[in-house]
């Protein structure tokens, strides 16, 4: 039989009106029909009758064909193999599924047969969940990671269902108050002044083992790269020559999608960090930034950093920000570096025009405007534009007279 066009058959339009997605019995007639209700109950009645009316005329013409019964464990594998096949996805993306997928394997057995999980089951394994993931802050794990543990199983029912396996999707049809739901949280950034004393904090920092640790900031604050993108940039992709640095894939990460690929511009506060982190930089190897962990220090192969979450501890003691101060910035992060950039990129001009959002999406590597407009678009205290970005401590000296000080008595009782 041809497989049907959609997973779930029921679908309702803009106006709350419910349709049927029957095209799967297209052979005997099956098509998009409107069943001329907004009530849920009833779309679902009137579905089955039209479901059972065309498995009828199939079966009368030796057309249909029971459901092959599968277990867990089979489904994971052949799902998984069908993903890498069919689907353009990530090598880590497939490696994140598989994990979420060997835990429920772990949690219902790898025989269960998977039309007898139902969402009652799936509301047990996300209490399971709650009780054993451990979250990196905090003591309660976040909805955004529970959702990212459940989705790999919806897209394995989606795809047993799209092989006519299963007729329903427990994980979809979990009751809304049970389905985490990631939390959409304003985006937390510096002010440009914080900024510049964060530069300028990591700069008086004693290197320790981490030579290069003022360069690697800088280039998070004035290029909006996402954490893995500048700890996976290469030597190659700096041109001093030409202002710009190169975010492209490579053998030490892929990229969070195609769009990401770009070059943006080596601002003038960042070009001369980099020059004088080039010129020191040990000969040999092509990370711009090689891990220096001790546990990484004595093999000869170059490592590209995961985590730079120590270097962050020691900058957040050294500025004395508190997140339990409601008027101290946010705590120092990858992330709030780069929606720091979104911000100040915003404020800029573009040949005395006001930069096109456009511009900024395509540097911060996003597909579309509506993240941009959604998160970053009314950060940040619009004091004057400027044709550059740049974070530049002579800038707010007066504002930042006392913070220096403060900064000046950590480093000395850290010392």
């Amino acid at each position: 039989m041809p497989r049907r066009a959609l997973a779930v058959p029921l679908y309702k339009d803009g106006s709350g009106t419910w349709y049927a997605d029957l095209r799967r019995y297209g052979v005997v007639g099956g098509k998009r029909v409107s069943l001329r209700t907004k009530d849920r109950q009833e779309a679902e009645e009137l579905c089955k009758e039209l479901l059972s009316d065309l498995e009828a005329k199939a079966h009368a013409k030796g057309l249909y064909q029971e459901h092959e019964v599968m277990d867990l464990g089979k489904g994971v594998r052949d799902f998984l193999v069908w993903k890498a096949e069919y689907s353009d996805v990530r090598d880590r993306t497939l490696e994140e599924d598989e994990r979420a997928l060997t835990d429920a394997i772990g949690f219902f057995g790898a025989d269960r047969p998977l039309h007898s999980i139902r969402p009652r089951d799936v509301e047990l394994w996300l209490a399971h969940l709650r009780q054993t993931v451990r979250p990196k802050r905090g003591k309660v794990v976040a909805p955004a990671t529970l959702r990212n543990r459940i989705k790999p199983l919806s897209g394995l029912y989606t795809w047993a269902q799209y092989c006519d396996m299963v007729e329903h999707n427990p994980v979809r049809a979990l009751a809304g108050p049970v389905k985490p739901r990631a939390q959409s949280a304003e985006a937390k950034f510096l002010q440009p002044e914080d900024v510049a004393l964060a530069l300028e904090a990591v700069r008086r920092l004693p290197a320790k083992d981490m030579p290069h640790q003022h360069a690697l900031v800088s280039t998070f604050a004035l290029t909006g790269g996402r954490r893995r993108e500048v700890f996976g940039v290469e030597v190659g992709d700096v041109d001093v020559d030409k202002k710009t640095l190169t975010f492209r894939p490579n053998q030490w990460r892929e990229l969070k999608t195609a769009k990401s690929h770009r070059v943006v511009t080596l601002w003038p506060q960042l070009r001369t960090v980099l020059k004088a982190w080039l010129k020191k930089r040990p000969p040999g190897g092509v990370l711009l930034f090689p891990s220096t962990h001790p546990r990484v220090r004595s093999m000869e192969e170059e490592r590209m950093y995961r985590d730079v979450r120590t270097l962050w501890d020691r900058l957040n003691e050294v500025l004395g920000w508190s997140p339990a101060r409601a008027l101290d910035p946010e705590r120092i992060s990858a992330k709030v570096f780069r929606n720091s950039y979104a911000a100040a990129r915003l404020q800029t001009l573009d040949r005395g025009m006001p930069v096109s959002m456009y511009t900024v999406a395509r540097e911060l590597g996003h597909g579309s405007l509506d993240m941009l407009d959604r998160i970053y678009g009314h950060l940040g205290k619009v004091s004057h534009r400027k044709e550059l970005v740049e974070f530049r401590l002579r800038h707010y000296q007066k504002a930042l007279d006392n913070k220096l000080m403060a900064l000046d008595e950590k480093l000395r009782e850290s010392t």
